[in-house]
């Protein structure tokens, strides 16, 4: 199953008020080290792999959204009295439209402001603008569209989320055949200190295990038609 459908997952039992429940960040890194071991084997096959003629650069092994679009006013956080407001879009990077490792790292950028933005509004907007694979999308969104509508009609909101993806390398891989790239590591959700109601009530989080989730990814990506495609394991 892909890997973004198992965390839609587990978004149900945090935004059902089931935090305890949620897979804490140790166990999650426990139990994906078979997962991780695959894919590190295989990113090394791949790399084993690149063309010679390719110099791909260090990205750092932290993915995370740094473009935005502010024109819908000053971005306000969130209280335990009101969500936030005039939250900012993630902004594509104009090498996203690249056949390159720098056109799919920008589209990762992009995913993980796009997951970040769906857990701050409850709109998939911003995902479905993402190069996610089609059906990647309409499985997680699916799994998860009563809990997100919760957000976006203000039933519920939380602490200013943050998605990051934590590579386990610096840079990609190039794929051994058919073209583009691979990267493992694992995606990071936060959901912030708190969560709250619009009756005033909150409740803070007070562990980080009730937060934060961590989910091992493994990012496959090709570029066909001027376009990328990617897809996660």
């Amino acid at each position: 199953r892909a890997a973004l459908g198992v965390v839609g997952a587990g978004s149900v039992i945090a935004l059902a008020g089931c935090a305890p429940s949620v897979k804490p960040v140790d166990a999650a890194a426990s139990g994906s080290s078979s997962s991780s071991s695959s894919g590190s084997s295989s990113s090394s096959s791949s790399s084993a792999s690149a063309s010679p003629s390719e110099s791909i650069k260090d990205y750092g092994t932290t993915i995370k959204n740094d473009k935005y679009d502010t024109s819908a006013g000053a971005f306000e956080p969130a209280t335990r009295e009101h969500p936030a407001k005039n939250i900012p879009k993630p902004v594509l990077d104009d090498k996203a439209k690249e056949n390159s490792a720098d056109g799919f790292y920008a589209n990762l950028v992009f995913m993980a402001g796009a997951l970040q933005y769906l857990f701050e509004t409850g709109s998939d907007e911003m995902i479905n603008k993402s190069a996610l694979a089609q059906s990647e999308k309409d499985g997680f969104l699916k799994n998860d569209q009563s809990s997100f509508d919760r957000i976006k009609d203000g039933e519920i909101w939380f602490g200013n989320p943050q998605v990051t993806f934590a590579m386990r390398s610096p840079r990609p891989s190039k794929a051994s055949s058919g073209g583009g790239y691979n990267w493992g590591g694992m995606m990071v959700i936060d959901l912030g200190e708190f969560r709250a109601f619009p009756d005033g009530t909150s409740e803070d989080y007070t562990d980080e295990k009730q937060r934060k989730t961590e989910t091992s990814v493994y990012f496959q990506g090709k570029y066909s038609d001027g376009a990328w495609q990617i897809k996660s394991f």
